[in-house]
């Protein structure tokens, strides 16, 4: 897990966050309720194929997916801000993302 955490970081030259790694840590990914809302967090070892598949990086530099919400919005994390949590259209703009909170710990206890 640690390679691959080192990995995602390298990848998206990044330090992920430490809430983020301690859970994953403990879960390695999520599908479910989440404050009343259905999210799907991925598998570490999905990060990088994720965000290429969709090829955020050309579209949305500034971001990270890291799940969805089961349909047309992606999770990810804003690089641009402090690493906060955003939903944001799989299909649409940058001005689309809408944060949904400061920190991924807030994210989940919400």
């Amino acid at each position: 897990m640690e390679e691959t955490i080192k990995n995602i970081e390298e990848t998206f030259d990044v330090k992920l966050p430490q809430d983020y790694i301690e859970y994953m840590k403990n879960t390695n990914g999520y599908t479910g309720i989440i404050k009343e809302e259905y999210y799907d967090i991925w598998k570490l070892e999905d990060i990088v194929s994720g965000n290429n598949d969709y090829h955020v990086q050309e579209f949305f530099p500034n971001l990270i997916y890291f799940g969805s919400n089961g349909g047309d919005e992606a999770l990810a994390f804003d690089k641009s801000n402090n690493m906060s949590i955003v939903l944001v259209p799989f299909i649409g703009t940058e001005e689309d993302k809408i944060v949904i909170a400061d920190n991924f710990n807030n994210f989940i206890n919400k």
